[in-house]
């Protein structure tokens, strides 16, 4: 039965079919008193694995459930844990293994979930593991060879997971490891999840590493294995510790308070390690990274030396070696050791009006998650100048207390507007009456006081992009959705690659781009056109706002979460301003068909039967909101009513047969 099932065993894999016999059969050895089931997930694999799959599915249909891929969804930058194998997972807890590592002890799920049940406390149960080197280059080895059972350490798992556990001894709670957070991405986006998976246990509960080793970790096992990867190819390796920074960066926010320390000193650490990969090494003796330079054995610092002195030597070596193809330069992100001290001078502060960017923050009862908000906009790393323009629209909590405090914190920075009364009560559009006017940016930026930043290098690397692309009108990236209700996150978009199109935005922003993404050129914003003064009488700017800044210029996309969109976050968020309020929701639908017929003489020939076709779906819509059924059977929306699923058709026959019932259901329901 469904809800008898306490571990969900999670199997990804990719062209093994050398290995995954072995995987298989570890899992099907395990000795418990709990029922388990095998969820396997083949990536579109191009050798026999599939077939391996099919035949063990076949074999014990009551323990493995088999998912296959038609295309490969690792290379589109999806989770495939997240997105295939733990939303069927029906354990309470999750063991993972992919399909090149094994197991070897047949009691290892039985230690672990007992310790689990026993210690509830504990959000993960893990143990050593044995590294096999399958070219030969290396003696096997435990991971880790502790001598006794013990609680895995802050310190080990920020400096990587080679210091911690390997993946194939994980057990975790499914409700922790199913639910990450913001910086889980950020680390997806590099290639890797494990390590960010292990900064979340550790923040929901002690982590305990058992001493056996109990499975075997395979290095280098093929060209599709993680150890393949990144082996012998600089340029990969180096991206990898890039990303290590940016997602310890992002976890800093989440790190327990008194273990900030330890997270600050991994980071240094990593782009000390990403110095020494780039030939940066003068860069190793300077504050603070020569106090890491200083620990390290003679032999290390002896070549930094010799380095130093002789640029030249170093060059023809490193280009001998390969390495002259990659790019020399400052790190990606900044020194994470200057942040939040308070005798930073930021490199993207502003004294004057030089500035490259203007970051735009509208804030009213913004006091749970402004901070968010400051701290991801004056934590950007950049090259160039920026100020942040945060306008107080009269809130009533301590949203005024909170940009004051900020505001004398970081003078050079923030400049704040508090209003006497409320501006959007009175449909008065802040950005262009308050905002742009003062602006002194090329760009500009937007994030709402309850959302918030993720990437500390996001503005640097829009920006770059619209240096270098002139042509381009703005630029936008991904971001997470967060339910404030029930806490768990989705994506915004499914990561699709290229440019955001018309055939994006006509349809609606939440197939465009969120606007807490959004860096604009500021001459084309400040300049509405008439359609954007219609979309405002309905209090919204955003859908016109990617109107025309598509008919300006492209609009290019980054494949990348930088900002996390927080929903129904409070009753004054306009994702609560609509949701169960008919009249609201009725007028807003109301605005973008009003809206749409104003944009549509600027929309190109070519993508005016797309506005006509959303002008028909936006009003089959509102019949429906306002109980007009009939009239979706009329033409030219009853080709729509025809391609709605069955049950929808259903009840637009009931309702049409049955007026009066109609009619009480809403009288009911408050639609009258």
């Amino acid at each position: 039965m469904e809800h008898e099932v306490l571990v969900s065993i999670c199997c990804l894999t990719y062209n093994h079919e050398d290995y995954l016999r072995d995987t298989l059969e570890g899992f099907l050895m395990q000795k418990v008193d709990f029922p388990i089931e095998i969820l396997i997930n083949d990536d579109a694999s191009t050798d026999k694995t599939a077939e391996i799959v099919r035949e063990y599915a076949e074999k014990y249909p009551e323990l493995i459930r088999a998912f296959y891929q038609p295309v490969n969804l690792y290379s589109q930058g999806k989770d495939l844990c997240l997105e295939v194998l733990y939303p069927r997972a029906r354990g309470k807890y999750i063991a993972l293994c992919e399909g090149d590592d094994y197991w070897t002890e047949p009691t290892k799920l039985q230690r672990q979930v007992d310790f689990l049940e026993a210690h509830p406390a504990y959000s993960a149960c893990v143990h050593d593991t044995m590294l096999h080197y399958c070219a030969g280059n290396g003696k096997d080895r435990p991971l880790l060879n502790h001598g006794a059972d013990c609680d895995v350490r802050f310190e080990d798992i920020c400096n990587g997971m080679s210091f911690s556990f390997h993946t194939s001894s994980i057990v975790a709670k499914k409700s922790i490891i199913a639910n990450p957070q913001d910086f889980f991405y950020v680390g997806l986006s590099y290639g890797f999840g494990d390590h960010p998976d292990a900064l979340w246990m550790y923040v929901n509960g002690p982590i305990r590493c058992l001493k056996e080793c109990m499975s075997v970790y395979r290095i280098h096992s093929g060209s599709a294995s993680w150890s393949a990867a990144v082996d012998g190819q600089y340029d990969k390796l180096r991206e990898f510790i890039i990303g290590k920074c940016e997602l310890l960066r992002a976890f800093r926010p989440w790190a327990p308070k008194d273990q900030l320390d330890v997270v600050d000193r991994a980071i240094l650490e990593k782009e000390f390690e990403l110095m020494y990969i780039e030939g940066r090494d003068s860069d190793q003796r300077k504050p603070p990274y020569d106090e890491i330079l200083a620990q390290k054995p003679f032999s290390y610092r002896f070549k930094n030396t010799f380095k130093c002195l002789f640029p030249g030597i170093q060059r023809l070596y490193r280009r001998s070696r390969g390495y002259a193809s990659v790019k020399s330069g400052p790190l990606p992100v900044a020194p994470l050791s200057s942040a939040g001290s308070d005798d930073v001078s930021y490199v993207g502060h502003t004294v004057s009006d030089q500035c490259m960017v203007s970051i735009l923050c509208t804030a009213y009862n913004h006091e749970a998650f402004l901070r968010d908000a400051l701290d991801g906009f004056v934590n950007q790393r950049t090259r160039f100048p920026f100020e942040v323009l945060v306008n107080d629209d009269v809130s009533t909590d301590r949203t005024c207390d909170i940009i004051r405090e900020y505001a004398e914190k970081y003078p050079d920075i923030i400049r704040p507007f508090y209003q006497k009364e409320n501006l959007y009560s009175r449909h008065i559009d802040v950005y262009q009456v308050v905002f742009y006017p003062n602006a002194r940016g090329k760009y500009v930026a937007f994030c709402e006081g309850d959302d918030y930043w993720t990437d500390p290098t996001k503005l640097q690397r829009q920006v770059d992009w619209l240096e270098e692309h002139p042509d381009h009108s703005a630029c936008v990236h991904n971001t997470v959705l967060h339910f404030c209700e029930d806490g768990h996150n989705a994506l915004l978009l499914d990561r699709y690659e290229g440019g955001v199109g018309f055939e994006h935005i006509v349809l609606g922003m939440s197939n465009a781009y969120h606007t807490s993404s959004l860096v604009a050129r500021r001459t084309i914003l400040a300049n509405p056109p008439d359609f954007y003064t219609v979309a405002c009488e309905y209090d919204f700017g955003d859908y016109p706002d990617a109107l025309w800044l598509r008919l300006n210029g492209r609009i290019h996309y980054i494949d990348r979460c930088m900002s996390v969109y927080r929903i129904n976050s409070n009753a004054s968020a306009w994702s609560s301003g609509v949701d169960r309020q008919y009249e609201k929701l009725r007028r807003f639908i109301i605005g973008k068909v009003e809206m749409l017929r104003a944009f549509r003489p600027h929309a190109p020939e070519e993508v005016q039967v797309l506005v006509d076709r959303t002008i028909l779906e936006r009003e089959f819509e509102l019949m429906y909101i306002e109980g007009r059924d009939r009239e979706q059977r009329r033409p030219p929306y009853d080709r729509l009513l025809r391609a709605m699923p069955l049950g929808y058709r259903f009840k637009n026959w009931f309702k049409c047969s049955f007026p009066g019932i109609q009619r009480l259901y809403r009288r009911l329901r408050g639609y009258q």
